[in-house]
């Protein structure tokens, strides 16, 4: 599905709150692209273009910061 509010790359790794991030920014409109890694997370930012990212600091394999 295709949004013309834009993609959001939302990086969590617990999946109940990003089930409702990403619940939340389908309402409004936006292109959500959930993962669940750092290394996941990189690989789509090569992939497609991600105007916004959420970004959990805690991830199990890398910093968010």
């Amino acid at each position: 599905m295709q949004s013309g509010r834009g993609n959001i790359l939302v990086v969590e790794d617990e999946e109940a709150i990003a089930g409702t991030i990403v619940y939340a920014l389908e309402t409004e409109g936006y292109t959500p692209i959930w993962k669940a890694t750092g290394r996941e997370a990189l690989q789509a930012m090569r992939d497609r273009r991600v105007d916004l990212v959420v970004l959990d600091v805690g991830l199990p394999d890398m910093s968010g910061l």
